[in-house]
């Protein structure tokens, strides 16, 4: 039993013997006809068959006496009563619940909605939105990408969104749990680093385990709806559920218990006395309520006319901020695009919300959302609380794109000046993206698309606002561009070219620098800006690292065989660096060509993780591999990671060289550069040579080796054969 448990139970039984007693004498008093009507209604002839995860609170769970209860549970019951079915309940094992619902088995389960699940399952109208959050020990590192979870353990449900998701991602090594509430505590028992699940159950496992040390510490990640998923052979199902889950909705049921099973899902402070008085503090109000109910109906109607009101109110507003939600800010955008007057919608992104909350925690993150709020409240009519960072504003006197940067401008000043919260002062940076109606989108949800594609263009920029532009339209193609990157790869038709090095002094060409390439059968020639990042930001970039460093390995072995002893140089990710495995496989590879394959890889790279930056490169180097440090002079630790790195060369980025002969200053970077590679026995590589004049005066001042359009441009392997090795 953990920590606390043995102390809340003792108040239990007050509160239930409390409930007990009220429930019998509001059901006795009850007008005869009622309970009559109650007992003798016939169940309906169209039984609905409903599974979901038997441990999966706060929407499915078994209370204390076995039954099904929760959200979802609930939720259902009251939409099968409006739809006029009889809903046969049955919490079971998660994956055997998904299962039964795709082979026909179960007619209903709740599901997160995923494109892969579409096509695997029918879905009813959705009604709720989820997103997930890393949750790791108070204090730890704040998580702002996906990618930052390399190399770490990360728990995760196996079968959920969060287990596909991260499962494409070979860096991360998955500890796989049966629920997500067991994600949490495989944190807690240290045997994860984070666990990746929704805010709802994070946030419940915290409370129902009465874990303090553990918080979230990122933004939201996986915004997805949440729905009834239906039995596939029963597509007239879906009609039925969608009517009893609006019915359910506009009759308060739905908004009662999301404030019931939701709204607050702050952990309690739980001890016996604080349980004793609970149950006291309950028991005086249910009776003194069941003596209202035996003089005074009425009043008791009118108590629960205002608990609708108040439901029906979180429907359409934030419950920390009290400002209008996503549904109700749809509304007002449609409203005034009904008027058919311009107007600016506008995005504001808190970008160190996640940080706040990992080290102040989560109430007090509510009360600086509160602040914020009231303060943008004050300053402009329309605001909103549609997603987890921020904020929304219509801009009624926004008509262009300069308008909407002096709105912009306005927000993110009154944003970023100081509060005070709970006796702290706090600064909060931001960016912001705005749209306008009508030339970014006529729909509601155009606008607010677009203006979160801007601001998401502007998250690099803190404190800055972008108006939206063509060019922020992400390209259709991408939907299946990472599955055809991923096929190119594993049936080796990803391409790549090989551009030389000559070696100065002898003027020979002495190894060469694979550059990857992509020809679509379809869409032609794809740059590597588009897709070598993609591959970065889902972790394909392992499966393509490891793809050319084995081709490269198999030239090297074919080109020792006929006498050429060349090197060639393959361009790493810093992802790569934190994938063990990766590591562990080159090293392996580079044992048959010892000294020939060299690793290309950036100062940024370096910086973003240097201790498993370093570690990697130790053991590749004691494996045979060789270390080139790209574009040097280009990040801003140069001296800090030569000398740590010690690489075998560094190669001065292009900036430098192509203006060299022009410029005096460029010339003494690449003079001291050379002095400073030199000192640490690395051979010096100039990038972007073109033309003699450069290449002599580089040969002149010590440079080892130069690459560039002068010296060969990119080529086919037998091209790189071919040329001449020696000076005629």
């Amino acid at each position: 039993m953990r920590k606390g448990a043995s102390r809340s139970r003792f108040a239990r039984p007050w509160i239930i013997v409390a409930l007990s007693a009220i429930v019998a004498i509001g059901a006795w008093h009850l007008p005869r006809g009622v309970r009559a009507s109650a007992q003798d209604a016939a169940p309906a002839a169209n039984v609905v068959h409903f599974a979901a995860d038997q441990d999966y609170p706060p929407f499915s769970r078994r209370d204390a006496d076995g039954n099904a209860t929760g959200f979802d549970v609930e939720l259902f019951r009251a939409v099968a009563a409006h739809a006029h079915v009889q809903p046969d309940i049955k919490l079971q094992n998660w994956t055997r619940a998904v299962d039964e619902v795709r082979r026909g088995r179960a007619d209903v389960v709740p599901m997160l909605v995923t494109e892969q699940r579409r096509r695997q399952t029918l879905f009813s109208e959705p009604y709720l939105h989820f997103y997930h959050l890393v949750f790791g020990a108070r204090g730890g590192r704040y998580i702002a990408t996906l990618d930052e979870l390399d190399g770490k353990r990360v728990a995760v449900q196996r079968g959920g969104l969060a287990w596909d998701e991260l499962r494409q991602r070979p860096g991360i090594r998955l500890v796989e749990v049966v629920n997500e509430p067991a994600a949490l505590l495989a944190v807690e028992e240290h045997q994860a680093d984070y666990a990746l699940v929704p805010s709802y159950i994070g946030y419940e496992a915290l409370r129902r385990y009465r874990i303090g040390d553990i918080v979230a510490l990122s933004p939201a990640f996986f915004d997805t709806e949440y729905a009834f998923a239906i039995n596939p052979q029963r597509p007239d199902l879906v009609a039925t559920i969608n009517q009893g889950l609006r019915e359910a909705t506009s009759s308060g049921e739905a908004g009662r218990l999301y404030v019931q099973w939701l709204a607050n899902l702050t952990p309690p402070e739980e001890t016996f006395r604080a349980g004793m008085l609970r149950a006291a503090w309950v028991i005086v109000p249910l009776l003194a309520l069941a003596g209202i109910l035996l003089v005074a109906g009425h009043r008791a109607h009118n108590r629960a006319g205002s608990a609708e009101r108040r439901a029906k109110h979180l429907q359409r507003h934030d419950p920390v901020t009290q400002l209008p939600n996503r549904a109700s800010f749809r509304r007002t955008l449609a409203d005034l695009i009904a008027t058919q007057k311009p107007f600016a919608v506008i995005r504001i992104d808190l970008l160190e919300l996640g940080a706040v909350e990992a080290i102040a925690g989560h109430a007090f993150v509510d009360e600086l959302l509160r602040g914020l709020a009231a303060r943008l409240q004050g300053q402009f009519p329309i605001v909103a609380k549609v997603h987890d960072r921020g904020f929304m504003v219509a801009a009624r006197d926004a008509h262009d794109a300069d308008g909407a940067q002096r709105v912009m401008d306005q927000i993110l000043a009154s944003v970023g000046a100081r509060i005070e919260i709970s006796g702290l002062p706090i600064e909060q940076v931001a960016c912001a993206g705005a749209a306008l109606y009508p030339a970014h989108g006529g729909a509601a949800e155009q606008l607010m698309r677009a203006s979160g594609l801007a601001s998401e263009a502007c998250a690099v920029r803190p404190g800055n606002g972008v108006v939206y532009h063509d060019a922020l339209a992400p390209d259709p193609r991408r939907l299946t561009q990472l599955t055809e990157l991923r096929t190119a790869i594993r049936e080796r038709t990803l391409g790549y070219l090989v551009q030389p090095k000559l070696h100065i002094a002898s003027n020979r060409i002495c190894g060469a620098e694979m550059l990857v390439r992509w020809h679509h059968p379809k869409h032609g020639d794809v740059p590597p800006s588009d897709f070598i990042p993609l591959a970065e930001r889902t972790g394909v970039i392992g499966e393509m690292t490891l793809y050319l460093v084995e081709c490269a390995v198999a030239h090297l072995k074919e080109w020792r065989a006929q006498g050429l002893e060349l090197t060639l140089s393959v361009n790493v990710s810093a992802n790569d660096f934190s994938d063990t495995v990766l590591v562990d496989r080159i090293v392996q590879l580079a044992a048959d060509v010892p000294g020939a394959l060299m690793l290309e890889v950036t100062e940024t790279a370096v910086m973003r993780d240097p201790d498993k930056a370093f570690a990697a490169v130790d053991r590749l180097r004691a494996g045979g591999v060789k270390i080139s440090l790209d574009d040097f002079g280009t990040g801003n630790a140069s001296l800090t990671y030569l000398r740590r790195l010690a690489p075998e060369e560094v190669k001065i980025d292009r900036s430098f060289i192509s203006g060299v002969m022009a410029s005096e200053a460029d010339r003494a970077i690449v003079r001291s550069t050379i002095q400073l590679a030199h000192g640490v026995n690395a051979v010096v590589t100039a990038e972007g040579v073109e033309d003699g004049a450069t290449l002599l005066w580089l040969g002149e001042v010590g440079c080892d080796l130069a690459q560039g359009h002068g010296i060969g441009r990119p080529m086919g392997v037998k091209a790189l054969t071919s040329m001449p090795w020696r000076e005629p």
